[in-house]
């Protein structure tokens, strides 16, 4: 059978996002919370660079999910590799889910951030 002009292709049907699964929101975010190879390399780093955009007054918090979001995509690929996920680290998380992580690390850390910084002021 021949194929059809691209012209002539029905539309493919927008792909729905996946919902945000509070319990995987909050399993990742206690596995990137007590993983210490994460704390290390990529956590601790985040903080600061925040701390230091805090300082000199040019932190945005919508960019700031951004580098939390960083944390949880490699959180979640750890995550499927410990638990021996068979699949794709993507579709074990959704990136909602992800998002939705990446949202309340920035919001937790963000309290910490002020008070740092407010010790030090003082």
């Amino acid at each position: 059978m021949p194929r059809r002009p691209d012209s002539a292709r029905r539309p493919s049907q927008p792909r729905r996002p996946a919902p945000v699964d509070p319990a995987m929101v909050r399993d990742l975010q206690i596995y990137i919370e007590n993983n210490g190879a994460l704390y290390r390399q990529q956590e601790t780093p985040i903080y600061e660079n925040l701390k230091r955009k805090m300082r000199k007054g040019t932190y945005d918090r919508k960019k700031a999910v951004v580098l939390w979001r960083y944390l949880a995509d490699e959180g979640a690929k750890r995550y499927a590799k410990d638990s021996r996920y068979a699949g794709k680290w993507h579709e074990l998380v959704s990136p909602a889910t992800r998002e939705a992580v990446a949202t309340k690390l920035r919001d937790q850390n963000e309290e910490s951030l002020r008070i740092d910084l407010s010790g030090v002021n003082k």
